[in-house]
C-alpha cells in the first residue's frame, strides 16, 4: 500500500524468519499516511495463526474493503517514488547475487570453457550490474556471449551429462 513491505531484512534468512514468526512493523514515515483501516485489513490478512486469519469473505467484508475509510489525503506520488526505490534496491541485490554465482562457479572449477572465460563474464557483470536488471537469462547470455557461444542455438548448447563431485567413481 505504501510501496514499502512490512517485513524487510537484508539478510533473507531473517527475513524468512520474520516472515514466518509473522514479526512485521509499519515503519514510519513509510506507512504513516495509510489509514489505521487499512493497517487493520493487513494485520488480519498476515495473522500468524491460520485460525484467526481472514477468509476471503471476511476481507471482503472489511471496512477498509467494503467501505469508505480510506484518508482523504493522495498517496499516489509517495508510494510511487517508494516502489521506485525497493524496485533499484532489488536490481542491485540481483546484480550481487549474479556474481556470487559467478564466484562460486568459479570455485567448483566448472568445466574448461568457464574457467578461461570468468574474466569476462566478471568484467560483464560488473559492467552490466550498474545499468541493467540481471537474471538467470542475462546471466546466461553474459556466459554465453564470453565463452564463444552466440547466434541462433546458443541456448541450445550440449549439457554436461554427469558432474564430477570430487568422490571417486560417482557421477
Amino acid at each position: 500500500l505504501c510501496g514499502y513491505p512490512p517485513f524487510y531484512d537484508e539478510n533473507d534468512s531473517k527475513l524468512f524468519e520474520q516472515i514466518l514468526k509473522a514479526e512485521y512493523e509499519f515503519d514510519s514515515p513509510y506507512w504513516d499516511d495509510i489509514s489505521d483501516s487499512a493497517k487493520d485489513f493487513i494485520r488480519n490478512l498476515m495473522e500468524k495463526d491460520p485460525n484467526k486469519r481472514y477468509t476471503c469473505e471476511q476481507a471482503a467484508r472489511h471496512p477498509w474493503i467494503a467501505g469508505d475509510t480510506a484518508l482523504s489525503k493522495n498517496i499516489h506520488e509517495s508510494v510511487s517514488a517508494q516502489i521506485r526505490k525497493n524496485f533499484a534496491k532489488s536490481k542491485w541485490r540481483q546484480a550481487f547475487n549474479a556474481t556470487a554465482v559467478v564466484r562460486h562457479m568459479r570455485k567448483l572449477h566448472l568445466g574448461s570453457s568457464l574457467d578461461s572465460s570468468n574474466a569476462s563474464v566478471s568484467s560483464s557483470l560488473s559492467l552490466a550490474s550498474q545499468k541493467d536488471c540481471l537474471t538467470p537469462s542475462t546471466l546466461c547470455s553474459f556466459m554465453s556471449s564470453s565463452s564463444g557461444v552466440s547466434g541462433v542455438g546458443a541456448d541450445r548448447r550440449p549439457r554436461p551429462t554427469t558432474v564430477t563431485t570430487g568422490h571417486s567413481g560417482s557421477k
